[in-house]
């Protein structure tokens, strides 16, 4: 039976999909291939393809690609060595995704492909409670992550990576700011309620509250919360939060492997969590509003990378002009062999 074009386009994909993650043809002795890798790579680059990448040509490719063989090189040289202390290879890990992320491509707002970005179509709200997203190293820079669409759409809100010197150095000034209260969004016997939080910050510091959402795998996330200073407030959701109680299966279902059964996983989302929360804090519903119609917005697009329907068909996606796509600034971090050397300014797990 003849291959139809959308399944030759899904063909083109995965190989594309393949060479993004490095997994090609190796020699017996490991060197890489080049001149089988770039024919693969001419093969796999159509012109649509190049205009998704918001790229030019095959050459501009291959040159980003040597550029992150290199790194991730210099990077598994530093890894196996038993003189650098785990600090700084953690440090030299979350460097290296910082500065490559998932994809060599991406845009560094909403971490999708230039041409499927959606940053110019997402709302942004103001709230009266500071978000501070902690993500894993690994989740940094996933097309289906959601906690760059709350950097996104809350005004004042930021995203931090566990491990990066300047993202740690941030999250201890948080918890070390008496003039707010900071609290972790995160289950357990001792956490607050979010009136108990209100009550809480109302005696300490005038109602201002800051909220930390890990954002990792559940196994990630005890790492990344295990840093945190003993004794930190925990927030939980509330069971009869209209977020959470009023469906089933979280928004994230088209794009997740769990395909979001909450009942069944108990998992919810990192931006379905801040949205519930900030209806506690609030009351209102203009920041829960606004959340919820931007990452049905983000699913979309994710699934259009993907050569799949959309599930919410909330309209066309982003022309996937670069010139357009607004991209925050990345921290400067160290290269891989500059971390293994730099001083330890807060001290991490790996």
């Amino acid at each position: 039976m003849p291959a139809t074009p959308r399944t030759l386009s899904q063909q083109r994909e995965k190989q594309l999909q393949t060479l993004k993650r490095g997994k090609h043809t190796q020699h017996r002795s490991g060197r890489v291939w080049e001149e089988r890798l770039g024919d693969k790579v001419e093969g796999a680059l159509t012109k649509t393809n190049l205009r998704d990448h918001g790229i030019s040509s095959v050459a501009e490719w291959n040159t980003k690609a040597t550029a992150r063989r290199a790194a991730r090189t210099t990077l598994n040289a530093l890894l196996v060595d038993p003189s650098v202390p785990g600090v700084d290879k953690m440090a030299a890990k979350a460097a290296y995704n910082m500065t490559w992320s998932k994809t060599l491509f991406n845009c560094q707002g909403c971490w999708l492909l230039p041409g499927f970005c959606v940053c110019n179509r997402l709302a942004r709200v103001r709230a009266e409670t500071r978000v501070v997203v902690h993500v894993h190293h690994i989740e940094w820079g996933k097309a289906s992550n959601t906690g760059c669409v709350i950097r996104q759409t809350l005004e004042g809100s930021e995203i931090l990576m566990k491990g990066c010197r300047e993202h740690d150095a941030r999250i201890a000034e948080l918890f070390a700011d008496d003039s707010v209260t900071t609290a972790v969004l995160w289950p357990g016997e001792n956490a607050l309620s979010g009136a108990q939080l209100k009550a809480v910050a109302a005696e300490r510091t005038g109602g201002r509250i800051a909220v930390i959402a890990v954002d990792a795998t559940w196994r990630n996330a005890r790492g990344v919360a295990g840093a945190y200073p003993e004794g930190a407030i925990t927030v939980k959701l509330s069971p009869d939060s209209p977020i959470i109680s009023s469906t089933t299966q979280s928004l994230l279902y088209p794009v997740r492997k769990y395909r979001g059964d909450m009942r069944a996983s108990a998992r919810v989302s990192t931006l379905e969590a801040v949205a519930a929360l900030l209806v506690e804090l609030e009351g209102g519903d203009d920041q829960a509003g606004a959340l919820i119609a931007n990452v049905k917005i983000k699913v979309d697009a994710v699934l259009a990378q993907k050569n799949r329907p959309a599930a919410y068909d909330l309209g066309a996606s982003s022309s996937g002009d670069e010139d357009t796509c607004p991209r925050p600034e990345r921290v400067r971090t160290a290269e891989p062999a500059e971390a293994a050397t730099a001083a330890v300014d807060v001290t991490t797990t790996a």
